[in-house]
């Protein structure tokens, strides 16, 4: 009695892994929650398991790339105001002299 418990457990157990890793993605394309799982850890509207369209992936791509460009010119602009106020420092203390 004991040898088949043991067994019946040990059954059990090995079933729930293949359960839980079944279907990890979605065959839904531009899925905004149709099948109940819904994850959306990027933050686009669109489901984390399924899959985008060409056009979204288009578009997510050159939002990408605008936000990075972005960053770049407030970095650069940064940079010129503080070049700049140190001119001024400079040219204030010559004048000052």
């Amino acid at each position: 009695m004991r040898n088949i418990l043991t067994i019946l457990v040990l059954l059990v157990a090995l079933s729930f892994p293949t359960l839980t890793s079944a279907q990890q993605d979605c065959q839904e394309v531009d899925c905004v929650g149709i099948c109940g799982r819904f994850v959306d850890e990027n933050n686009d509207g669109y489901c984390d398991h399924g899959f985008l369209s060409e056009v979204l992936k288009a578009r997510e791509e050159k939002e990408e790339k605008s936000k990075k460009r972005a960053i770049v010119v407030g970095v650069c602009l940064g940079i010129l105001a503080v070049a700049g106020g140190a001119t001024l420092v400079v040219l204030r203390k010559r004048k000052d002299t």
